[in-house]
């Protein structure tokens, strides 16, 4: 595991220059009892005007079930946000807030990982499944995850939120289903 810095911000104006989505999570498996599931991925450049420090993430869930649960807890005991190798937050799926029908929100307050100075690191949403999923939920659910919003801090103390970029339009799709599909198994006889 990596340590994520910390501690004084150099400069004082840095802001968010970029944010882009990582392509390669695009539609992903979750299987029964699996942990620290990665579903989605994003890129966060600094300006070169300073550095700036990740406070928290808002992540959203939205359930689309037109036979089953559309409950959270169903599906996900928690989610975690990463910086490279390093978890910088987590949030069990009971703090999450139903809004609209099927979409679970949460503000995943993060350590502060820092973002140096026109330098760009990569983020990473996980999730842990349940050790157990209704086969009437999982037979026709449509789940996506997004990161809405990213709220930071400059060298001179400012926090900012940043919604712009692709934050709240990442949508990446994720699909749950048993332990023996995940792992790809197969039974011989």
């Amino acid at each position: 595991t990596t340590t994520t810095p910390t501690g004084p911000l150099a400069g004082t104006d840095g802001s968010i220059n970029d944010v882009d989505q990582l392509s390669q999570y695009s539609s992903e498996e979750v299987g029964e009892g699996q942990n620290d599931v990665k579903v989605l991925g994003f890129e966060v450049e600094a300006t070169n005007d300073g550095d700036i420090s990740i406070k928290s993430a808002k992540l959203s869930f939205t359930i689309t079930n037109a036979s089953g649960s559309d409950n959270l807890d169903d599906y996900i005991e928690g989610a975690s946000v990463w910086m490279g190798s390093t978890k910088v937050g987590s949030a069990n799926a009971s703090e999450f807030s139903e809004g609209s029908s099927g979409v679970w929100t949460k503000t995943v307050t993060l350590s502060s990982p820092v973002v140096k100075a026109d330098k760009t690191e990569k983020f990473y949403v996980s999730v842990d499944a349940v050790n157990s999923f209704d086969s009437g939920d999982i037979d026709t659910e449509v789940f996506t995850a997004d990161v809405d919003n990213l709220r930071f801090a400059d060298g001179s103390g400012v926090v900012t939120t940043e919604d712009g970029f692709v934050l709240g339009d990442m949508d990446v799709s994720v699909s749950f289903v048993t332990f023996s599909t995940a792992a790809d198994t197969e039974l011989k006889i």
